[in-house]
């Protein structure tokens, strides 16, 4: 790290931990700055790679360019050099980043009510406290709202916060419950952790009464949210400057804090100063001892409360495959998924399953699944306890492009991808090493409800789809195999005794594929009134049963409605009729839901779609008591083709000119370009040159035809001028020459 000269060291020796002035803070985030670069990975995986080791120095990323911005030692900088990377100085970040301090300032101006300033979506530490305390209060069946220890400030007495987890469980179900602990905002710049921990808390409880999944999740499973880890290091973050470790000020006055992913105790400091820094200034920072930090110890302390030992004594022992619980560590940016070991090369003794495990999640949220070693290892990180010590199943997702994403990333992409990924964990957490092999359960529907209600006795049709082949192969393919067989279960889950399964028969009479349409009739007679809760589980060929997923149905005096509906197009233009709904009493409402977004109501409406493609269109009519019924179908539209629009620019030195068709336009895509010049020559591709042999002018005929046959043709006229002679040149010369003495004679 850079020195301080003894005049900053006296501006900077101040308590951190109940610093106040923004100015101060940004000072800081400015003097440790080193070498800002840009590095140019060679491939996707060195650009993953680069994200990985480099986490404590990122400052910005681009993948589809495969640059990487970092703040770098020296020491660092010529590691890098020599691995042979391209690395450019980051003037342009410098520059962006000293304008979005100097804005920050400002931000007394601001009339935001909640969330960080400038971030609404991103609550703050108070806020999010306030929120998980009152989700608590409105279901204290189903929650506790647990102080498990203080954060480093509040151990000074310097303010600070207590660390809480809410534990989710429905209190009333007294089972044998596996445990999934997921902890956020460990790194303090890390905006979107905190708030999707706290939005899968919102939803697991929120739709507790109406979701078949979230229901038996909470019934029988355990789910175990520290939203804040590193509250005081928050604070300072939420004022807009990147601080990344707690607020520990013991050890360095000009970049104060301890990194808490390198203070964990397991691996601390093993493997000699690569995987973290003893530089106390240093952003990896791993601490003067193992676990340190308050944060840190209060952390292992709750894991192995709540984990048992599965390990043996060994590095290389195994966890059984069939250990219970996962941990889950929620970190931004870089849009990864993550396994042990990061401490060494070689995989875990379980790395074949949380390979699996890995790839699943990330075909969720579409992230890079990958063993968390990137250049070169780490140490002293959180899955040292959870998967190292203890052997449960360890996973580290790196959310989203930018410390600070936006909110609109945030809302439309990093939220409800990473909820539904958080949510299979929690599926899958009984046997996490197991589970994930084998078949998902898709698309349920009972009588084509997502919640059915018949009448007693009435026969209740059960479909769905059962699925091997969902894996994010972007780093390796996953083995798959064919379904075998498929069994539903009525209010009792398989894994407890006394289950009676109802085989389901595959719909096209044959397992033989990794996907599977299945189907079931259950007679309902003898049903007494009521809700039910029917499990469905798939097996492949290799014996792997997959997760459980469930579908609500209740039986009452009140039939579901049943959903019907016809459509027709022309071009882009479609009419929906659902005027062959039917229902034992009356429809009241019918509500379209179309996959470009559309939202529609009426028992017929229309639609106009912007572009040719598939969508999936969804009808779901309720009826006077509130019963639902839903249909979909997948709808091919194809727009009639457009003829392109031929458009070019020339650029002509002397004789020789450059003809540019890439302004030319088309609704699907150009397959030719064909150039026609007056002076006899025929030319193709978007983009040609040519040397004409006289100056004059001449003209310039493109046709561009595109992939369905249409053309277009633009004509031009251009001129071109042949190269001035050195003796014309030096004839005007010797004029202007000749003047000047004659005007000099005459004056």
């Amino acid at each position: 790290m850079k020195l301080f000269s003894l005049v900053a060291l006296m501006c900077f020796s101040y308590s951190w931990a109940q610093a106040k002035n923004i100015r101060q803070l940004i000072s800081v985030e400015q003097q440790g700055w080193q070498n800002l670069v840009q590095v140019q990975a060679k491939s996707k995986e060195d650009f993953f790679k680069l994200s990985i080791s480099h986490h404590g120095e990122l400052l910005e990323s681009n993948k589809d360019a495969l640059t990487v911005t970092l703040n770098l030692t020296d020491a660092q900088l010529e590691k890098l050099n020599n691995l042979g990377f391209d690395i450019t100085v980051a003037d342009s970040w410098k520059q962006q980043r000293k304008a979005q301090l100097n804005q920050l300032l400002d931000r007394k101006l601001t009339k935001q009510l909640t969330g960080i300033p400038n971030y609404p979506c991103y609550p703050t530490v108070e806020e999010t406290y306030a929120d998980a305390e009152q989700l608590a209060t409105d279901h204290s069946t189903l929650t506790e709202w647990i102080d498990v220890g203080d954060s480093w400030s509040k151990t000074r007495e310097r303010g600070g916060y207590d660390l809480r987890v809410l534990k989710i469980t429905n209190q009333s179900v007294t089972d044998e419950k596996p445990v999934l602990f997921v902890h956020s905002a460990m790194h303090a710049r890390e905006y979107t952790t905190a708030a999707l921990n706290l939005a899968f808390a919102k939803q697991l409880l929120n739709s507790y009464a109406t979701d078949a999944d979230t229901r038996w999740i909470v019934d029988h499973h355990e789910v175990h949210l520290m939203f804040q880890m590193n509250p005081d290091g928050r604070k300072y973050a939420e004022t807009g400057v990147l601080w990344r470790k707690n607020v520990n000020d013991l050890h360095c006055q000009s970049s104060p804090g301890i990194d808490l992913n390198r203070n964990f105790s397991y691996f601390w400091n093993s493997t000699d100063g690569v995987g973290s820094s003893g530089d106390a200034c240093a952003n990896t920072y791993r601490g003067p001892l193992a676990a340190s930090e308050p944060e840190t110890e209060v952390v292992e302390a709750y894991v192995r409360s709540i984990f048992s030992d599965n390990r043996g004594e060994s590095d290389s022992d195994a966890a059984p495959l069939d250990t219970p619980g996962m941990h889950i560590d929620l970190h931004s940016y870089s849009e990864l998924v993550l396994w042990p070991w990061g401490h060494d090369y070689d995989p875990a003794p379980n790395g074949p399953q949380l390979q699996t495990l890995g790839r699943k999640l990330a075909s969720f949220n579409d992230y890079y699944p990958t063993q968390s070693t990137g250049l070169y290892p780490t140490d002293g990180t959180s899955d040292d306890v959870s998967y190292g010590e203890l052997g449960v199943a360890a996973i580290t997702f790196e959310l989203g492009t930018a410390f600070f994403q936006s909110c609109e990333v945030y809302n439309t992409q990093v939220k409800p991808d990473n909820l539904e990924a958080l949510k299979y964990a929690a599926k899958v957490v009984r046997a996490p090493y197991k589970l994930p092999a084998g078949p998902d359960l898709l698309q349920l529907r009972g009588n084509t409800s997502s919640h059915p209600q018949i009448l007693p006795g009435d026969t209740l049709s059960i479909t769905a789809t059962a699925d091997d082949t969902r894996f994010n192969n972007s780093n390796g393919d996953e083995p798959t195999q064919d379904i075998t067989a498929v069994s539903l279960f009525v209010n009792t889950p398989p894994w407890q005794m006394g289950t009676t399964p109802i085989p389901m028969t595959a719909s096209d009479s044959s397992f033989n594929s990794g996907v599977e349409a299945v189907s079931a009739e259950v007679n309902t007679t003898g049903w007494a009134l009521g809700e039910y809760v029917i499990y469905i589980q798939a097996q492949d060929s290799e014996g792997n049963n997959g997760p459980v997923s469930a579908l609500l149905v209740t039986v009452n005096s009140n039939q579901s409605p049943l959903a019907d509906f016809s459509v027709t197009c022309d071009s882009l233009d479609c009419h929906f009729d659902a005027s062959n709904s039917s229902d034992d009493s009356s429809i009241e409402s019918y509500q379209w839901q179309l996959s470009d977004g559309a939202q529609l109501t009426g028992v017929t409406a229309n639609h106009r779609f912007v572009e040719s493609g598939s969508y999936q269109i969804t009808l779901i009519v309720t009826d006077d008591r509130g019963a639902t019924g839903e249909q979909s179908m997948m709808l091919e539209i194809t727009a009639p083709n457009q003829n392109p629009e031929a458009e070019f620019s020339v650029s002509c030195e002397h004789l020789s000119c450059t003809l540019n068709a890439s302004s030319s336009t088309d609704d699907t895509a150009i397959s030719s370009y064909d150039w026609q010049l007056s002076d006899g020559a025929s030319l193709s591709g978007q983009t040609v040159s040519h040397s004409f042999s006289n100056a004059g002018s001449y003209s310039v005929e493109l046709t561009v035809t595109d992939d369905a046959g249409a053309n277009d043709v633009r004509t031009r006229s251009i001129t071109v001028k042949a190269k001035s002679s050195s003796g014309g040149a030096l004839v005007w010369f010797s004029l202007m020459f000749l003047t000047l003495i004659r005007y000099r004679i005459k004056y």
